[in-house]
């Protein structure tokens, strides 16, 4: 027997996920390998509050989403009163991964 066919899925392509329904926040990316877990700031400012503090100027924010909504939390310790997602985010580099808790995608 000879298999005749293969088919592919794509839920985004297929409407059965919202393209427009996501979550906006930034990372300060450090050209790690995809799905390393990164640290998810409110605002642009907040990570470059915290790029700065810990001497990674060279390294970009970018701007990532997420399927599901971010809960904030204040930061407290060494670095205080930044806002920041309550988990590390895996971070991937477009909508194409395996959907689970805690992962985000670079919005380019």
């Amino acid at each position: 027997m000879m298999p005749l066919f293969i088919s592919y899925v794509c839920n985004h392509c297929d409407g059965l996920r919202d393209g427009d329904a996501h979550a906006l926040g930034f990372v300060v990316w450090r050209g790690r390998p995809w799905g390393s877990q990164e640290y998810v700031f409110r605002t642009r400012k907040d990570a470059d509050r915290w790029r700065v503090i810990n001497g990674l100027h060279g390294c970009p924010i970018k701007e990532v989403l997420s399927e599901t909504q971010f809960r904030w939390r204040k930061s407290g310790g060494f670095i205080e009163d930044l806002e920041l997602a309550d988990h590390l985010f895996e971070i991937f580099p477009d909508h194409r991964f395996e959907p689970g808790a805690h992962r985000a995608f670079i919005a380019e």
